[in-house]
């Protein structure tokens, strides 16, 4: 007989109902075999090379600090997460408008060193902005700013007047 209240979740008798009879505890999880997802693989390498790039010359601290803000992967500790939502500085290490203006600025200026077409730079800034939220998984702050950047774009591609606030409001209703 188990032990407990009667009518109350027995974990056992559901764990036995979905055909799981044991469970196994690890300290360390490997995988073992190739990744066959190219996307899977370039956010990996790209995360990786990220990291180790930032590891180079800099102490942990800093590290962690600028690979957060670059990726948006929790990597501080929670000390100081704290002491900067205290400060009013936590919005830093979220990735934002900000960010993706920033990144979009340094594409177009790389861009245009190369002397392409505006429309052409714009496209491959977008394509480039959208691979990155890939890589960061998607946060809602960033696809937000992605969004609107890329309505942004269109429109100035099809020469129609851009409003900002039809743009958040189509952002809004893509997201949700």
């Amino acid at each position: 007989m188990d032990a407990g209240n009667p009518g109350v979740f027995n974990y056992k008798n559901y764990m036995r109902s979905n055909r799981v009879y044991s469970k196994l505890y690890s300290r360390r999880i490997e995988l073992i075999g190739k990744d066959k997802n190219m996307l899977r693989k370039v956010k990996t390498r790209f995360l990786a090379y990220t990291e180790a790039e930032f590891s180079r010359g800099l102490k942990e601290d800093n590290k962690n600090f600028i690979f957060e803000v670059f990726t948006g992967i929790n990597s501080l500790d929670r000390e100081l997460k704290e002491d900067f939502s205290d400060l009013g500085l936590s919005h830093l290490l979220a990735i934002s408008g900000l960010h993706i203006s920033i990144i979009l600025l340094f594409l177009s200026s790389i861009f245009h060193f190369f002397n392409l077409h505006r429309n052409i730079i714009d496209i491959i800034s977008l394509l480039i902005l959208l691979i990155y939220i890939y890589i960061i998984d998607f946060p809602s702050s960033a696809l937000r700013a992605f969004l609107m950047t890329t309505l942004l774009i269109f429109s100035r591609i099809l020469k129609k007047a851009y409003d900002p606030k039809k743009a958040l409001a189509t952002s809004i209703f893509i997201i949700l």
